[in-house]
């Protein structure tokens, strides 16, 4: 009896240290499934799928084989790679072969369903020669043959991000029956009206109705193919107090509507935190200072935008616009997203100085600082204002480090009062240090003492559509320390010095479409010597300025004509020619740029002698001709740029007469 017992414990004890694999088979575990396939199709119209093979088990699925049964009248044809499929019969058999552990197979299926309207579903099963702990392997999907219309909904003028309280939502609804069946009793749901409100009333075809939570809006009719569109009043709700705006819509009809992947629209924005002025005292509540002190903290540029408003109540001056002298500098703006605009006085208590600001901001108090401080990073708008008298700059714009636009500076009137008819000078108009992506846009900026601009330590300021004139130095002074500084549209006249002075460092600075005539000195000046000649080799400086060859006049075609050449050696850059009209030189014997004419583009030559031809109407006999160079920050094709490569423009060409 041991020796037995014995035996058996040693064959016991040899069982358990064999590998459970040897004990048990492993199994595979296989199934089937639709994917990807339309919910609803039109009679007669094809239906495509696809069918995803699939083996969790631990073991490779062999002989594997997918049935198909699809319904009665239905055409079924199906592909897959190394799938082989038998279509003579119902239910169709496809072999797909070993199916790998923890993989799957793909075949595609397409499948005519009869024109009758009614759901049809297709069953699928799967099987193998391999053992499988869940036999079980059958599935079905089921597609409709409808005659449901297709409705569609859309926003043809999508909002904007950020709102001003009370502000119009703005936009058109554009509903769509995209189908050959009619619509009945169309329902536009728009919920929540999550910082909303909507207004009762007929807009169009449609009757909208609003509550606490929600708007409908409603019409009995839309037949196939037709849309219509509609602007309901929706508006941002009174709040000040800013936040999160959502707006959903769902457009839904008496019948099921054939697709509702397109049938809503949503709408996220963010309500502006505001604060208003008031009145003109410097200290206390409503004050200009007690909102900047205000919006100091809280604000952000994406979440929690906030705006500093003007609705002054006292009497309108005879001045027609109401002045605000500080006694001592108002606080910086050192917050992201803080938008300063005067122009709402204007909403609040009519055009009272149709000749500009109806707000103004005087230094008349004060005897030292800057008019106002911009110091943020990001999201900064300055706009309506008039800024005279301070004896720093109008505007000093401050640090920021970011790739889009920082700070705006739009539609302000910068050393003169508010009519634009009188000089009020700051020190400078508006200075920028150690700042990244500033736009000034659209401003007067006259009369200063100093420059109209000061272009410190900056990179990416754009200077566009501006009257910058009568500034006792220059119009626009760019420093060595700037770079990728763009002037466009302006107009740079009647300045003490240059109408644009760049210093010898400054690196891509552009001076495009520009008038610049009457200044005291040079009209532009790179490098700060004066006149710069031409150069052999242009690759290592600022381009050459071009060379006009003749300016003519044809009485026959009442066109002027003017050619020359571009001295240029970037054998991959886009050249842009500007050209400009003057009624004589300036004072001083220099080239001016009294009218832009317009401008010739070259591009992509190896050629340093780079021909253009420009017309343009009129007869310009007596007035000579001018141009500028700028050679593009953007190469044209693939082909690589030098690192010696200097972007910007040239100074004015030599004039030529037009004969």
């Amino acid at each position: 009896m041991f020796r037995i017992n014995g035996v058996k414990t040693l064959l016991v004890a040899l069982f358990s240290l064999l590998p459970f694999s040897a004990i048990a088979q492993q199994t595979a575990q296989i199934n089937v499934a639709a994917q990807n396939f339309p919910g609803k199709v039109r009679p007669g119209q094809v239906a495509a799928v696809d069918l995803i093979a699939t083996n969790f088990g631990p073991a490779d699925a062999e002989n594997a084989v997918v049935t198909i049964t699809p319904p009665n009248g239905a055409t079924v044809h199906v592909t897959g790679s190394g799938v082989t499929c038998d279509e003579s019969k119902v239910p169709i058999g496809c072999t797909v072969g070993t199916i790998v552990a923890q993989r799957g197979r793909s075949m595609h299926l397409t499948e005519t369903l009869p024109p009758v309207l009614g759901a049809y579903a297709t069953k699928l099963s799967i099987r193998s020669s391999t053992p499988d702990s869940q036999p079980f392997h059958e599935s079905q999907f089921a597609i409709e043959v409808s005659n449901d219309p297709d409705l569609t909904v859309s926003m043809n003028r999508f909002p904007p991000s950020r709102f001003d309280p009370n502000a119009s939502f703005g936009t058109i609804f554009t509903v769509k029956n995209d189908s050959a069946f009619d619509a009945h009793d169309l329902v536009l749901i728009f919920s929540p009206l999550l910082g909303f409100v909507m207004k009762d009333g007929t807009y169009g075809a449609f009757n909208c109705t609003a509550s606490a939570t929600d708007g409908r809006c409603t019409t009995p009719l839309l037949r196939a193919g037709e849309s219509l569109s509609f602007e309901p009043d929706i508006r941002v709700g009174p709040s000040t107090d800013g936040g999160r705006l959502a707006l959903q819509t769902a457009l839904i009809s008496r019948e099921s509507d054939f697709n509702t992947n397109n049938n809503r629209t949503f709408y996220s924005g963010v309500a502006l935190r505001t604060f208003t002025v008031s009145n003109t005292a410097d200290f206390g509540f409503g004050t200009l200072r007690e909102a900047l002190i205000q919006s100091s903290t809280g604000c952000s540029y994406s979440e929690h935008p906030c705006k500093i408003t003007f609705a002054i109540t006292e009497p309108i001056p005879s001045s027609g616009w109401f002045t605000i002298a500080p006694e001592a500098p108002l606080p910086a703006v050192q917050t992201d997203g803080l938008i300063i605009d005067a122009r709402t006085q204007t909403t609040f208590s009519g055009d009272t100085n149709p000749a500009g600001p109806e707000v103004e901001l005087s230094g008349q108090r004060s005897n030292f600082g800057n008019g106002i401080e911009l110091k943020s990073g990001q999201g900064i708008e300055l706009r309506g204002l008039a800024i005279n008298g301070f004896v720093g700059y109008g505007v000093a714009i401050g640090s920021g480090s970011v790739a889009f636009q920082a700070v705006v500076v739009d539609g302000n009137y910068i050393g003169t009062d508010p009519t634009g008819s009188r000089a009020v000078p700051n020190g400078r108009g508006i200075g920028i240090s150690g700042s990244n992506s500033v736009m000034i846009s659209n401003n007067l900026i006259g009369g200063n003492q100093r420059s109209g601009i000061f272009v410190a330590s900056a990179i990416r300021t754009g200077i566009s559509g501006n009257k910058i004139t009568a500034n006792g130095g220059s119009g626009v002074y760019i420093s060595n320390d700037a770079s990728d500084t763009q002037l466009d549209r302006n107009d740079l006249s009647l300045n003490g010095e240059f109408g644009v002075a760049i210093a010898p460092n400054a690196k891509n600075a552009f001076v495009r479409r520009s008038t610049m005539r009457g200044n005291g000195n040079f009209a532009l000046d790179i490098g700060l010597d004066l006149r710069t000649p031409n150069s052999n080799a242009d690759l290592g400086r600022l381009p050459n300025a071009p060379v006009i060859t003749s300016a003519t006049y044809d009485s026959v075609t009442n066109k002027t004509t003017i050619t020359g050449r571009a001295l240029s050696e970037c054998s991959s850059c886009d050249l842009f020619i500007d050209l400009f009209a003057s009624g004589a030189r300036a004072p001083n014997g220099a080239p001016q740029a009294e009218r832009y004419l317009g401008t010739a583009q070259l591009g992509g030559y190896s050629s340093t002698t780079n021909a253009f031809t420009f017309s343009t109407d009129g007869d310009l006999r007596g007035q000579v001709i001018t141009a500028t160079t700028s050679r593009s920050l953007i190469p044209q094709g693939l082909l690589r740029i030098e690192e010696t490569e200097v972007f910007g423009t040239s100074e004015l060409s030599e004039p030529v007469m037009v004969r």
